[in-house]
């Protein structure tokens, strides 16, 4: 009898790799989803589709008490759904938060043999690090998250912590991009037509992991003996802003021009562009959240502890997987 796994946020572009190496692994993917969602990625043989929803712990019991009886217990549990913006900055806690709580508790109480619950969280739960030593982020140092998303991330994992007897493993990724993803992509774009945008005069410390690492960590997370821990998950290397528009533009062969953007206009633009989405209820990628990650200097991350413990090893470094994202990107026709 296969292993199941139930995988949330199945649909995002995270998810939709998760999706593809659990059917690699021969898992039993069932993905938990809600009924406004585009399943196109994720309509394929051997994927089950759930329209679960956490938005009550009665009715999610309810739901995974049927899913027992007709399938049998869950072996693992892959959280990865939330959101990243929003109109109302108290749907963070509310999605990222209490739906975490209510997963996880649902899980436990309906799937007692569950093997690892692994949460999706982001380093935006750590917060960056310190600008003036530039040392790099490790899960040792106290979590200073300084943005709404980043407390409601760190938020779910506490919230996790509190159910007891839950067997499970947080991971914070870095930036993550590859194929699927559309915020690396302004960026290309922007080179594309020949400006490099750079946050502030001073120089950024940036680290980044390419989507299928990312999911490789997942799935070492849910194998191996780590229960309890919380990882940091990145290529292994660390660049600075100028470094990473050195690679991309070569990698498209564009001569860009790198253009300084002051700080004080980038939060402007953040206020005048939230000022439009409350009239298009449209969150803007650019937004006052998106500020504070942009204005950080220190996203330099240490991730000795998840090579060690998880046995993880990236295969990919930002070269590689920017020529694989434009390769994607170009052959799907998001670029010239």
């Amino acid at each position: 009898m296969r292993e199941i796994v139930i995988i949330t946020g199945a649909t995002g572009f995270i998810g939709g790799f998760i999706v593809q190496k659990a059917l690699e692994e021969g898992l039993e993917v069932h993905c938990l989803v809600r009924k406004s969602s585009d399943i196109s990625r994720i309509n394929q043989p051997g994927v089950v589709i759930h329209y679960y929803t956490a938005d009550s712990l009665e009715s999610l019991n309810e739901n995974f008490d049927d899913f027992r009886k007709k399938y049998g217990e869950a072996t693992y549990f892959i959280h990865n759904a939330g959101i990243t913006k929003a109109l109302d900055t108290s749907q963070f806690d509310i999605i990222n938060g209490q739906h975490t709580q209510r997963y996880a508790l649902a899980a436990r109480q309906n799937f007692p043999s569950l093997k690892r619950f692994v949460l999706m969280s982001s380093l935006a739960a750590q917060g960056p690090g310190n600008s003036n030593t530039l040392i790099p982020i490790t899960v040792q140092h106290q979590p200073k998250p300084d943005t709404f998303y980043g407390r409601s991330k760190l938020l779910a994992e506490n919230l996790l912590k509190s159910v007891k007897g839950l067997p499970w493993t947080i991971l914070r990724p870095t930036g993550v991009y590859g194929p699927y993803d559309r915020d690396y992509l302004l960026f290309l774009k922007a080179l594309q037509i020949g400006i490099e945008p750079v946050m502030g005069f001073k120089e950024q410390h940036l680290s980044f992991v390419y989507a299928t690492d990312l999911v490789e960590a997942i799935f070492l997370a849910l194998k191996t003996n780590t229960v309890g821990h919380t990882f940091l998950v990145s290529d292994g290397q660390n660049y600075t802003s100028q470094q990473y528009g050195n690679i991309a533009r070569e990698i498209l062969r564009t001569r860009a021009i790198r253009v300084p953007i002051p700080l004080a206009i980038v939060w402007a633009s953040t206020f005048f562009l939230e000022q439009i989405a409350r009239f298009t209820r449209e969150v803007p990628t650019l937004n006052k959240d998106k500020y504070q990650t942009m204005k950080a200097i220190n996203w330099k991350v240490d991730i000795e502890e998840t090579r060690k413990l998880l046995n993880y090893q990236p295969q990919i470094d930002l070269r590689r997987g920017l020529e694989l994202s434009v390769e994607w990107y170009r052959e799907n026709r998001w670029l010239n």
